[in-house]
């Protein structure tokens, strides 16, 4: 066997040895992963309805029962399987699931701020452009707040960036090896969210329209790409049609708002998230908000108008550029090109969901994947401003009749705006760490976890067989661990005389457990006023009790 050659052992050690700018970007990513653990320390990671599924699923499926939701009750479709998947390896390992989701997340969080701003530095000139960046990431709200969460968003923005990054690779070196693990980081995100078919459909847009190589070329690039990003998906989707007759469990409702209303209300949630929550822009949007349900194609048409105002005089000075230096410009439009694709077709995606599949609202976790994509877009065109104000960018033809004082006010002014804009998100990141961190958030949150009815029912457990019916079953499965057989109670009025004479046909005990977060067909009072009341807890926005059947 060939002995190594010592060069060529030194050279792979010192390219695979990391400079002191990659050690800091891990350092901050390890930062940022550090304090969302520590949001974590008085009442662990936080938890949605969503949390409840994944972890009866994690917790079915280590026990040997397959992906099934609560106690056996329904297959598992509504999600892919990859997030509870992981949960269920933790839970082999002997770590709770809902704990290992905390640290899973933590984790995700951390690699997905370390993977951009490591592109970034490779995309980018000015230092304080990838400072800015990091630290925008590092304090995201959507991010942070997925990274807090138990659910499958951080894993699949870190599954959507690595696809990304790959794919604008590829584009720049044709490297076959780089469109497969493309594929394979598609195929994962595929498996953490049904809405990565966003990602998948502007990828194989983007291989199949982008330049550089033959179409013939293109065409097998993309085929390569869908024949190791889609089957794992379609076969997923195959089970859930033979257990449940659909692919998914989000059947379709009539839509609660109007197409143009919900993109009216996306643009300004968006934009308040990007403001930071600040007063200016509560102010903003609920003075927009008002004109929201006419606004949609409106504020679309403003978004366009915009863009070509910033876009038109640099690709203005970048053609006038290549056509001086007969060569053609910087190809710092690519990374633009692709992460933007992604984010128009993932929002294209979000608002069908909305519109179509009965959604109520626009929550803050839908909104890290587009944050992130808008932030590193962002770093990407201010990168090419500043890179032309210093006279070297591609678009320094715009700038170079203007006077160095003149470029030198504009470079600090816009430094000193994107310096403020960083504030009112610093100031969200403590308010939120501080408020996480003495209260917990969702429905693990010490509000829950104190209320009177989850004492009663960790103090009082049924004993034998019993029927329990309620709407909030998946809180119920968080915090007590109950078991919730779930009866179909009709609307009012028949619903509470049902409620009242309804018994178990062995005769054991009937609990009820409701809230009035939700709208309702039975109020609390009602059944208060039948049943046995033996707990009641009051809530910020509600209330909770848990009643016995009478005798």
């Amino acid at each position: 066997m060939p002995i190594p050659d010592a060069r060529a052992l030194r050279s792979i050690a010192a390219r695979l040895r990391p400079d002191a700018g990659t050690l800091l970007l891990a350092a901050a990513a390890l930062i940022g992963a550090a304090l969302i653990l520590a949001r974590q320390v008085n009442y662990g990671v936080g938890t949605t309805l969503d949390s409840a599924a994944y972890v009866s699923a994690a917790r079915n499926a280590a026990d040997g029962n397959g992906f099934v939701v609560l106690h056996n009750q329904s297959p598992y479709v509504n999600y892919p399987p990859l997030f509870p998947a992981a949960l269920a390896l933790g839970d082999l390992l002997g770590v709770d699931p809902l704990t290992f989701a905390g640290w899973l997340n933590a984790a995700a969080f951390g690699l997905a701020v370390f993977v951009a701003s490591l592109w970034l530095r490779r995309r980018v000139q000015s230092r304080f452009i990838l400072a800015w960046a990091v630290v925008a990431l590092v304090i995201a709200p959507p991010l942070v707040y997925v990274g807090a969460l138990a659910g499958a968003d951080a894993l699949f923005v870190c599954f959507a960036l690595g696809a990304l990054f790959c794919a604008d690779a590829f584009q720049r070196s044709q490297t076959r090896a780089l469109l497969v693990w493309a594929g394979v980081f598609t195929m994962l995100a595929l498996l953490t969210r049904y809405v990565g078919v966003s990602l998948a459909a502007a990828t194989i847009a983007f291989l199949l329209l982008g330049r550089g190589a033959p179409f013939r070329r293109r065409v097998e690039s993309a085929a390569l790409y869908s024949a190791i990003a889609l089957p794992p998906i379609a076969i997923w989707l195959m089970r859930n049609l033979i257990q449940i007759g659909t692919f998914t469990n989000h059947s379709q409702i009539p839509p609660v708002n109007s197409f143009s209303y919900n993109l009216a209300t996306l643009g300004l949630r968006f934009s308040e998230a990007l403001l930071g929550w600040s007063r200016l822009g509560r102010a903003l949007y609920e003075r927009a908000s008002e004109y929201a349900n006419n606004a949609g194609f409106v504020l679309a048409a403003a978004s366009l108008a915009l863009f070509a105002a910033a876009a038109v005089p640099l690709a203005a000075a970048a053609l006038k550029r290549r056509a001086a230096n007969g060569r053609r410009a910087p190809s710092a439009a690519k990374p633009v090109v692709v992460i933007a694709s992604f984010a128009f077709v993932y929002a294209g995606a979000i608002l069908a969901g909305i519109t179509y599949q009965g959604e109520l609202t626009f929550h803050i976790r839908f909104f890290a994947p587009l944050y992130v994509m808008c932030l590193l877009i962002a770093a990407l065109l201010l990168d090419r401003l500043f890179s032309a104000l210093r006279n070297r960018g591609a678009a320094d033809a715009a700038f170079r009749s203007y006077p160095a004082r003149l470029r030198f006010g504009i470079s600090a002014a816009v430094a000193a705006a994107l310096i403020l804009w960083l504030l009112p998100q610093a100031n969200l990141y403590a308010d939120r760490f501080q408020q996480h961190l003495n209260y917990g958030f969702g429905v693990t949150s010490r509000e829950w976890r104190q209320s009177e009815v989850v004492r009663y029912l960790k103090e009082n457990p049924p004993q034998g067989e019993y029927d329990l019916v309620s709407n909030i079953r998946g809180e119920l499965y968080l915090l007590v661990g109950l078991p919730a057989t779930h009866r179909e109670i009709p609307c009012r009025p028949e619903g509470l005389r049902g409620l009242a004479q309804w018994r178990h046909s062995d005769g054991e005990d009937l609990y009820v457990v409701w809230s009035d977060r939700r709208e309702l067909c039975i109020t609390p009072r009602e059944i208060e006023a039948a049943l046995n009341v033996e707990a009641e807890a009051e809530f910020s926005d509600g209330g909770a009790l848990a009643a016995r059947k009478p005798g």
